[in-house]
Protein backbone atom coordinates (compact mmCIF):
# COMPACT_ATOMS: atom_id res chain seq x y z
CA UNK A 1 0.00 0.00 0.00
CA UNK A 2 1.45 3.37 -1.06
CA UNK A 3 -0.64 5.69 1.11
CA UNK A 4 1.06 8.68 2.73
CA UNK A 5 -0.17 11.31 5.20
CA UNK A 6 1.28 14.81 5.26
CA UNK A 7 0.48 18.21 6.75
CA UNK A 8 -1.34 20.70 4.53
CA UNK A 9 0.93 23.64 5.35
CA UNK A 10 -0.58 25.88 2.67
CA UNK A 11 -4.11 25.73 4.05
CA UNK A 12 -3.50 27.80 7.18
CA UNK A 13 -0.57 29.56 8.82
CA UNK A 14 -0.93 30.59 12.44
CA UNK A 15 0.95 30.07 15.70
CA UNK A 16 3.94 27.76 16.12
CA UNK A 17 2.32 25.52 18.73
CA UNK A 18 -0.94 25.22 16.78
CA UNK A 19 0.84 24.07 13.63
CA UNK A 20 3.23 21.72 15.42
CA UNK A 21 0.36 19.92 17.18
CA UNK A 22 -1.24 19.28 13.79
CA UNK A 23 2.02 18.03 12.28
CA UNK A 24 2.79 15.67 15.15
CA UNK A 25 -0.79 14.47 15.32
CA UNK A 26 -0.60 13.53 11.64
CA UNK A 27 2.77 11.81 12.18
CA UNK A 28 1.38 9.85 15.15
CA UNK A 29 -1.65 8.73 13.16
CA UNK A 30 0.59 7.47 10.35
CA UNK A 31 2.67 5.46 12.82
CA UNK A 32 -0.33 4.06 14.67
CA UNK A 33 -2.02 2.86 11.47
CA UNK A 34 1.25 1.82 9.79
CA UNK A 35 0.93 4.02 6.75
CA UNK A 36 3.46 6.33 5.12
CA UNK A 37 4.38 9.78 6.35
CA UNK A 38 5.89 12.70 4.43
CA UNK A 39 7.17 15.52 6.60
CA UNK A 40 5.98 18.97 5.53
CA UNK A 41 7.53 21.81 7.55
CA UNK A 42 5.81 24.99 8.71
CA UNK A 43 5.42 27.37 5.79
CA UNK A 44 4.89 30.53 7.81
CA UNK A 45 4.20 31.60 11.39
CA UNK A 46 2.38 34.51 12.94
CA UNK A 47 4.77 36.73 14.84
CA UNK A 48 4.11 37.33 18.53
CA UNK A 49 5.55 39.93 20.89
CA UNK A 50 7.34 37.21 22.86
CA UNK A 51 9.36 36.14 19.81
CA UNK A 52 11.49 39.28 20.22
CA UNK A 53 12.15 39.58 16.47
CA UNK A 54 13.85 42.67 15.08
CA UNK A 55 13.53 42.18 11.32
CA UNK A 56 11.87 40.16 8.58
CA UNK A 57 15.14 38.26 8.16
CA UNK A 58 15.15 37.42 11.85
CA UNK A 59 11.60 36.11 11.46
CA UNK A 60 12.66 33.82 8.60
CA UNK A 61 15.68 32.60 10.56
CA UNK A 62 13.47 31.86 13.56
CA UNK A 63 11.07 29.83 11.42
CA UNK A 64 14.01 27.91 9.92
CA UNK A 65 15.32 27.07 13.42
CA UNK A 66 11.87 25.86 14.51
CA UNK A 67 11.54 23.66 11.42
CA UNK A 68 15.03 22.25 11.90
CA UNK A 69 14.44 21.46 15.57
CA UNK A 70 11.14 19.70 14.93
CA UNK A 71 12.15 17.97 11.70
CA UNK A 72 10.90 14.38 11.42
CA UNK A 73 12.74 11.95 9.18
CA UNK A 74 10.47 10.68 6.45
CA UNK A 75 10.42 9.03 3.03
CA UNK A 76 9.25 10.96 -0.03
CA UNK A 77 8.02 8.82 -2.94
CA UNK A 78 9.58 9.39 -6.38
CA UNK A 79 6.20 9.39 -8.11
CA UNK A 80 2.87 10.60 -6.70
CA UNK A 81 -0.20 9.40 -8.61
CA UNK A 82 -2.84 11.43 -6.80
CA UNK A 83 -3.31 13.87 -3.92
CA UNK A 84 -6.36 14.01 -1.66
CA UNK A 85 -7.03 16.96 0.64
CA UNK A 86 -8.91 16.83 3.92
CA UNK A 87 -9.47 19.87 6.10
CA UNK A 88 -10.60 17.54 8.89
CA UNK A 89 -9.67 13.87 8.75
CA UNK A 90 -11.94 11.57 10.74
CA UNK A 91 -11.24 8.01 11.85
CA UNK A 92 -13.93 6.71 9.50
CA UNK A 93 -12.45 8.56 6.53
CA UNK A 94 -8.97 7.24 7.36
CA UNK A 95 -10.18 3.65 7.59
CA UNK A 96 -11.95 3.99 4.22
CA UNK A 97 -8.71 5.27 2.65
CA UNK A 98 -6.71 2.39 4.12
CA UNK A 99 -9.20 -0.18 2.82
CA UNK A 100 -9.48 1.49 -0.59
CA UNK A 101 -5.72 1.54 -1.21
CA UNK A 102 -4.67 -1.58 0.69
CA UNK A 103 -3.84 -3.51 -2.49
CA UNK A 104 -3.34 -0.54 -4.80
CA UNK A 105 -0.08 0.05 -6.65
CA UNK A 106 -0.84 3.78 -6.91
CA UNK A 107 0.96 6.27 -4.68
CA UNK A 108 -1.60 8.46 -2.94
CA UNK A 109 -0.72 11.42 -0.72
CA UNK A 110 -3.35 12.61 1.75
CA UNK A 111 -2.86 16.23 2.84
CA UNK A 112 -4.48 16.94 6.21
CA UNK A 113 -4.93 20.23 8.02
CA UNK A 114 -6.68 19.15 11.24
CA UNK A 115 -6.14 15.64 12.65
CA UNK A 116 -8.13 16.33 15.82
CA UNK A 117 -11.16 14.20 14.95
CA UNK A 118 -8.76 11.31 15.47
CA UNK A 119 -6.28 12.61 18.05
CA UNK A 120 -8.95 14.03 20.38
CA UNK A 121 -10.74 10.69 20.16
CA UNK A 122 -7.53 8.70 20.76
CA UNK A 123 -5.22 11.20 22.56
CA UNK A 124 -2.78 8.49 23.61
CA UNK A 125 -1.85 8.21 19.94
CA UNK A 126 0.59 11.08 20.54
CA UNK A 127 2.90 8.57 22.26
CA UNK A 128 4.43 7.89 18.84
CA UNK A 129 5.67 11.47 18.56
CA UNK A 130 6.68 11.54 22.24
CA UNK A 131 8.84 8.45 21.74
CA UNK A 132 10.36 9.88 18.56
CA UNK A 133 11.25 13.17 20.27
CA UNK A 134 12.88 11.52 23.29
CA UNK A 135 14.89 9.18 21.05
CA UNK A 136 16.03 12.10 18.89
CA UNK A 137 17.14 14.26 21.83
CA UNK A 138 17.94 11.55 24.40
CA UNK A 139 21.43 12.93 25.04
CA UNK A 140 20.16 16.48 25.64
CA UNK A 141 17.03 16.07 27.76
CA UNK A 142 17.38 16.18 31.56
CA UNK A 143 14.64 16.60 34.14
CA UNK A 144 14.10 20.21 35.30
CA UNK A 145 13.55 20.04 39.11
CA UNK A 146 10.52 21.62 40.75
CA UNK A 147 7.44 23.31 39.28
CA UNK A 148 7.34 24.88 35.83
CA UNK A 149 4.19 26.83 34.94
CA UNK A 150 3.30 28.27 31.54
CA UNK A 151 1.25 31.46 31.91
CA UNK A 152 0.06 32.23 28.37
CA UNK A 153 -1.78 35.44 27.50
CA UNK A 154 -0.19 37.24 24.59
CA UNK A 155 -1.01 40.74 23.37
CA UNK A 156 -3.29 39.86 20.48
CA UNK A 157 -6.09 41.78 22.15
CA UNK A 158 -4.24 45.03 21.32
CA UNK A 159 -4.37 44.58 17.56
CA UNK A 160 -6.86 41.79 16.74
CA UNK A 161 -10.25 42.38 15.15
CA UNK A 162 -12.94 42.45 17.82
CA UNK A 163 -15.11 40.10 15.77
CA UNK A 164 -12.44 37.37 16.12
CA UNK A 165 -11.94 37.81 19.86
CA UNK A 166 -13.29 35.13 22.19
CA UNK A 167 -12.99 33.76 25.72
CA UNK A 168 -9.72 31.83 25.61
CA UNK A 169 -7.41 32.58 28.55
CA UNK A 170 -7.24 31.09 32.04
CA UNK A 171 -7.37 33.53 34.98
CA UNK A 172 -4.23 34.08 37.06
CA UNK A 173 -6.03 32.51 40.02
CA UNK A 174 -5.80 29.16 38.20
CA UNK A 175 -1.98 29.25 38.26
CA UNK A 176 -1.77 30.83 41.71
CA UNK A 177 -4.00 28.17 43.30
CA UNK A 178 -2.26 25.23 41.63
CA UNK A 179 1.23 26.42 42.59
CA UNK A 180 0.09 27.02 46.17
CA UNK A 181 -1.53 23.59 46.32
CA UNK A 182 1.60 21.90 44.97
CA UNK A 183 3.79 23.70 47.49
CA UNK A 184 1.61 22.61 50.40
CA UNK A 185 0.66 19.07 49.45
CA UNK A 186 3.05 17.55 46.92
CA UNK A 187 6.37 19.03 47.92
CA UNK A 188 5.89 19.64 51.61
CA UNK A 189 9.23 18.10 52.61
CA UNK A 190 11.36 20.55 50.63
CA UNK A 191 10.87 24.01 49.23
CA UNK A 192 10.48 23.52 45.47
CA UNK A 193 12.01 25.53 42.66
CA UNK A 194 9.29 27.50 40.89
CA UNK A 195 9.79 28.69 37.31
CA UNK A 196 7.04 30.61 35.55
CA UNK A 197 7.32 31.10 31.81
CA UNK A 198 5.13 33.79 30.31
CA UNK A 199 4.76 35.57 26.98
CA UNK A 200 3.98 38.79 28.86
CA UNK A 201 6.50 41.62 29.26
CA UNK A 202 7.78 42.74 32.65
CA UNK A 203 8.22 46.36 31.55
CA UNK A 204 6.12 48.43 29.18
CA UNK A 205 7.46 49.06 25.69
CA UNK A 206 6.49 50.11 22.18
CA UNK A 207 6.29 47.09 19.87
CA UNK A 208 6.77 47.26 16.10
CA UNK A 209 6.21 43.92 14.33
CA UNK A 210 9.05 42.55 12.21
CA UNK A 211 6.69 40.76 9.82
CA UNK A 212 5.28 43.02 7.12
CA UNK A 213 1.85 41.38 7.14
CA UNK A 214 1.45 41.84 10.90
CA UNK A 215 2.58 45.49 10.62
CA UNK A 216 0.09 46.04 7.79
CA UNK A 217 -2.74 44.53 9.83
CA UNK A 218 -1.71 46.58 12.85
CA UNK A 219 -1.92 49.79 10.82
CA UNK A 220 -5.44 48.92 9.77
CA UNK A 221 -6.63 48.32 13.32
CA UNK A 222 -4.51 50.96 15.08
CA UNK A 223 -5.35 54.23 13.33
CA UNK A 224 -2.57 53.93 10.77
CA UNK A 225 0.16 53.30 13.35
CA UNK A 226 2.45 50.29 12.82
CA UNK A 227 3.50 50.24 16.48
CA UNK A 228 1.53 49.53 19.62
CA UNK A 229 2.04 50.18 23.33
CA UNK A 230 2.69 46.95 25.26
CA UNK A 231 1.84 47.24 28.98
CA UNK A 232 4.26 45.53 31.36
CA UNK A 233 2.99 43.20 34.08
CA UNK A 234 4.62 42.21 37.38
CA UNK A 235 3.56 38.57 37.31
CA UNK A 236 5.51 37.66 40.43
CA UNK A 237 3.36 40.07 42.42
CA UNK A 238 0.09 39.08 40.74
CA UNK A 239 0.72 35.38 41.35
CA UNK A 240 1.82 36.19 44.93
CA UNK A 241 5.03 34.24 44.45
CA UNK A 242 7.73 34.43 47.12
CA UNK A 243 10.68 36.73 46.54
CA UNK A 244 13.54 34.26 46.92
CA UNK A 245 16.36 32.76 44.90
CA UNK A 246 14.46 29.59 43.91
CA UNK A 247 11.44 31.37 42.42
CA UNK A 248 11.81 33.00 39.02
CA UNK A 249 9.51 34.49 36.40
CA UNK A 250 10.89 34.41 32.85
CA UNK A 251 9.25 37.03 30.65
CA UNK A 252 9.22 36.29 26.88
CA UNK A 253 12.27 34.06 27.27
CA UNK A 254 14.00 32.26 24.40
CA UNK A 255 11.49 30.00 22.64
CA UNK A 256 13.67 26.87 22.75
CA UNK A 257 14.73 27.35 26.38
CA UNK A 258 11.10 27.81 27.38
CA UNK A 259 9.98 24.74 25.47
CA UNK A 260 12.81 22.64 26.92
CA UNK A 261 11.93 23.48 30.52
CA UNK A 262 8.23 22.78 29.96
CA UNK A 263 9.02 19.41 28.34
CA UNK A 264 11.33 18.31 31.14
CA UNK A 265 9.67 19.83 34.21
CA UNK A 266 9.30 17.60 37.25
CA UNK A 267 5.82 19.11 37.58
CA UNK A 268 4.39 21.00 34.61
CA UNK A 269 1.38 23.32 35.00
CA UNK A 270 -0.15 23.79 31.56
CA UNK A 271 -1.89 26.87 30.21
CA UNK A 272 -4.67 26.87 27.65
CA UNK A 273 -2.13 26.97 24.86
CA UNK A 274 -1.13 24.81 21.90
CA UNK A 275 2.55 25.09 22.86
CA UNK A 276 1.68 23.99 26.42
CA UNK A 277 -0.20 21.02 25.01
CA UNK A 278 2.74 20.02 22.84
CA UNK A 279 5.20 20.28 25.75
CA UNK A 280 2.84 18.27 27.97
CA UNK A 281 2.72 15.47 25.37
CA UNK A 282 6.50 15.21 25.54
CA UNK A 283 6.78 15.63 29.33
CA UNK A 284 7.15 12.21 31.07
CA UNK A 285 6.42 13.53 34.56
CA UNK A 286 3.43 15.04 36.37
CA UNK A 287 1.30 17.29 34.14
CA UNK A 288 -1.55 19.43 35.47
CA UNK A 289 -4.06 19.87 32.66
CA UNK A 290 -6.70 22.66 32.51
CA UNK A 291 -10.05 20.97 32.06
CA UNK A 292 -11.23 23.60 29.57
CA UNK A 293 -8.14 23.42 27.35
CA UNK A 294 -9.98 22.48 24.16
CA UNK A 295 -8.08 19.29 23.27
CA UNK A 296 -8.40 15.90 24.95
CA UNK A 297 -6.28 15.04 27.95
CA UNK A 298 -3.78 12.22 27.84
CA UNK A 299 -4.63 9.38 30.28
CA UNK A 300 -1.74 10.11 32.65
CA UNK A 301 -2.42 13.84 33.05
CA UNK A 302 -4.12 15.20 36.17
CA UNK A 303 -7.20 17.35 35.54
CA UNK A 304 -7.17 20.76 37.21
CA UNK A 305 -10.77 20.30 38.35
CA UNK A 306 -10.03 16.96 40.01
CA UNK A 307 -6.83 18.43 41.42
CA UNK A 308 -8.32 21.63 42.88
CA UNK A 309 -12.02 20.73 42.88
CA UNK A 310 -12.75 24.12 41.36
CA UNK A 311 -13.70 25.47 37.94
CA UNK A 312 -11.93 28.49 36.41
CA UNK A 313 -13.98 30.27 33.72
CA UNK A 314 -12.05 31.64 30.76
CA UNK A 315 -11.35 35.35 30.31
CA UNK A 316 -12.51 37.03 27.11
CA UNK A 317 -9.69 38.54 25.05
CA UNK A 318 -11.42 41.93 25.06
CA UNK A 319 -11.12 41.98 28.88
CA UNK A 320 -7.46 40.89 29.11
CA UNK A 321 -5.86 44.34 29.39
CA UNK A 322 -8.20 45.43 32.19
CA UNK A 323 -7.72 42.09 33.93
CA UNK A 324 -3.91 42.17 33.79
CA UNK A 325 -3.53 45.79 34.81
CA UNK A 326 -6.12 45.81 37.58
Amino acid sequence: MALFLTYDAEAQQDGIGAQLIRIFGIYSISRAFRIGYIHTPILNIIEEVSHNLKSEKASQNFKAKVNDYFQIDSFSPIKIDSVKIYKHLSLWQLLKLIIAYKHSKSCVVVKVLYPFKITDRIPNIYKYFKNYFWEKYADKLRITPGIVAHVRFGYGFLYSDEVNMRAKHLPLSYFRDIIKHLQHHFLHTTKPNITVHTDLKRYSEIWTPAQHEIAKHLKGSNGGQDSVYIPGVDLQQKLRLPLDNITIVKYSDDFFDTFYEMCTAEIFVMSRSALSYLAAIINPNLVIYPENHGHASLPEWVSSRRFLKAYYPLIHEADIETFLLS
